[in-house]
């Protein structure tokens, strides 16, 4: 890809030279938080391992078209940037979709903009509804913090898959419902009367919103399960798990960032979980799951 498109895709490490990176991956930043910048890092190099090397497998067994799906693909951060990693070309296609019109607008507007992105297309709408492709339309399909949003994890898990071909891989990304963070927030909440909570979330990257709230597109982590749950789901709809990556231990807050003492214990137990990686300990897990058959 030509020097200036990609200057205008990625970061390359330049935190605040424009770029869409910036746009679509670090659009939620209010200030930088030390431990949600570790947190997405890892989670989206991670992403782009599995998929890349899920492409490379393909193209060498000779598949003339790969298709990949995004679901809840927002601004199309990861889609655009998996196009510009592998090249485009005619032997993949990319398909996003999302609930948020506004979202499409921009990631539309960017591929028009831009050449090399003939290969991706858009679609509004949502997984509860159910999906408008065809069963078995892709190889590939990402699901990155979207289910636990949906009404029924379950039910959306088995129509993601229904779109997935046999042998094809789902690239599961989802917060734990029992996670160590969590169980410490809720008793030292309860302990505060919510006013650590409110600090956390009046610091943190995003507000919170419950399972009442009425957001303008979608619902809060109103479904999330713990690791046996998502297996259960993942088994109900035909998937097999191949990879289970526990994710960090704690989702970042400019509330931690401004408790030097604070954040340097949490540092020093984040290092500790990504010397042992127990799935007790993390915030949230990834799992490629395989479709059977």
């Amino acid at each position: 890809m030509d020097g200036l498109y990609r200057k205008l895709l990625l970061r390359e490490g330049e935190m605040f030279r424009p770029s869409l990176e910036n746009k679509v991956a670090h659009q939620h930043e209010r200030e930088i938080s030390l431990l949600t910048v570790w947190m997405d890092k890892e989670r989206n190099a991670n992403i782009f391992r599995i998929v890349k090397e899920e492409i490379e497998r393909l193209r060498a067994a000779g598949t003339k078209e790969i298709r990949v799906l995004d679901i809840g693909c927002a601004y199309g951060n990861h889609i655009f940037m998996l196009n510009a990693r592998h090249g485009g070309g005619n032997d993949i296609r990319f398909a996003r979709i999302d609930i948020d019109p506004k979202a499409l607008e921009f990631a539309k507007a960017f591929s028009d903009a831009i050449p090399g992105y003939d290969n991706c297309e858009f679609s509004e709408g949502d997984v509860d509804a159910g999906l408008v492709f065809e069963d078995g339309s892709f190889h590939i399909v990402l699901c990155s913090d979207v289910l636990e949003h949906s009404q029924d994890l379950a039910a959306a898990l088995r129509e993601t898959a229904r779109t997935l071909k046999p042998g094809g891989k789902i690239v599961f990304t989802s917060p734990l419902k029992n996670s160590l963070f969590k169980t410490a927030s809720k008793i030292l909440s309860a302990v505060s009367f919510g006013k650590l909570e409110k600090k956390y979330y009046d610091g943190g990257t995003k507000p919170g919103i419950g399972k009442t709230d009425k957001p303008e597109h979608g619902y809060g982590h109103i479904s999330e399960m713990n690791l046996k749950g998502y297996l259960k789901a993942g088994a109900e709809a035909g998937l097999a798990p191949v990879e289970i990556i526990p994710a960090s231990v704690f989702s970042g807050s400019m509330f931690f960032d401004r408790h030097p003492i604070l954040l340097a214990c949490l540092v020093f137990i984040e290092a500790l979980h990504r010397t042992f990686r127990l799935v007790s300990w993390a915030h949230g897990v990834q799992i490629v799951f395989v479709k059977k058959g």
